[in-house]
């Protein structure tokens, strides 16, 4: 979990007008041991709740400090050190445990901030190639995003992937990360659950 302090900061997250709008799925990293044997050790799409928008663009204005109003912080830089240190936790972890016991653990990106947070509905067809603007948008405050892009650009896709095409590797290197407003922390804890429990061992082989 990575906490960001902004003030009088808006986030706007772009989706398309055809996108999901109760979107479940999640890239989470999954370790997953049977004594020396490690059944899964990558990111894994998971159904998890609280159901959100979800959004592969952000804009924002973010207030660095009182000496820099106007400084940018770029979203998918927060994401990445965010990621880099999620993957090195479960790195650390497989490293440390035991190779007589059986081992899952499932690893959440989860970014808490006093920004407000927007989805902001588009038709990619309607944006001017002249200038980059949108004029019909529809814009809705939200609790809490997922975020889901590349984020890691060191991270080592599975053998398996290589006997498939671009667009499944471009997707395996895919990670979500869970954008949450502080003043809506609690209710995301409290709603936080993966859709039938814990995954079992079977479901991950």
């Amino acid at each position: 979990m990575e906490c960001k302090r902004t003030m009088d900061s808006h986030w706007v997250f772009l989706k398309t007008v055809a996108s999901k709008d109760d979107c479940k799925r999640t890239k989470c990293f999954v370790l997953h041991k049977n004594g020396e044997e490690t059944k899964r050790f990558s990111w894994v799409d998971l159904a998890v709740q609280p159901r959100t928008f979800e959004s592969e663009f952000c804009v924002l204005r973010g207030a660095g400090n009182s000496h820099d109003k106007n400084s940018v912080t770029l979203l998918e830089r927060v994401g990445s050190e965010l990621v880099i240190s999620t993957e090195s936790l479960a790195i650390e972890d497989k490293r440390l445990s035991l190779d007589d016991r059986w081992k899952l653990l499932v690893y959440f990106n989860v970014i808490v901030t006093t920004a407000t947070l927007h989805v902001c509905s588009i038709e990619p067809n309607e944006i001017s190639l002249k200038d980059g603007t949108v004029n019909d948008v529809d814009f809705q405050q939200v609790p809490y995003v997922r975020f889901r892009k590349q984020l890691n650009a060191m991270y080592d896709v599975p053998y398996v992937f290589r006997v498939v095409g671009d667009r499944d590797v471009a997707a395996a290197k895919e990670s979500s990360v869970f954008v949450v407003n502080s003043m809506h922390l609690i209710d995301f804890l409290e709603n936080f659950d993966i859709d039938n429990g814990f995954p079992n061992a079977h479901y991950l082989a």
